[in-house]
């Protein structure tokens, strides 16, 4: 069933952005469904879409960043959720995702500090 309703929005959002391709909610959309589907180089291409198309959001550089640490790409990844608070400093998602990021590196005394 997640499958289907993944295939579904997956699908729902590539029509919405056919139909307005400067629509960034759309490729931000996209982007959680090919993240919950593990397809992180697709996942990142749907994010720097949204980001050439707002790139004053701070949802889309948080969920960029997410998608950045599961590829591996520790620096890019720092980058964007710093960008997201830099753009929203009263984020508590942002600051938890970047504690939680600079604790897998062993960062505790900065990772403490985000996450408090």
């Amino acid at each position: 069933m997640g499958e289907q309703k993944n295939s579904a929005a997956d699908a729902a959002f590539r029509r919405a952005i056919d139909l307005q391709a400067d629509f960034p909610e759309a490729f931000i959309n996209l982007d959680i469904v090919q993240t919950e589907n593990k397809l992180w180089a697709q996942a990142e291409k749907s994010f720097q879409r949204a980001l050439e198309l707002r790139p004053d959001s701070p949802g889309a550089n948080n969920n960029l960043g997410l998608g950045l640490e599961k590829m591996n790409l520790g620096k890019e990844a720092e980058d964007a959720f710093r960008r997201a608070l830099e753009l929203r400093y009263d984020s508590p998602e942002v600051y938890n995702n970047l504690g939680l990021f600079l604790l897998a590196k062993n960062c505790f005394l900065e990772a403490e500090a985000n996450l408090r």
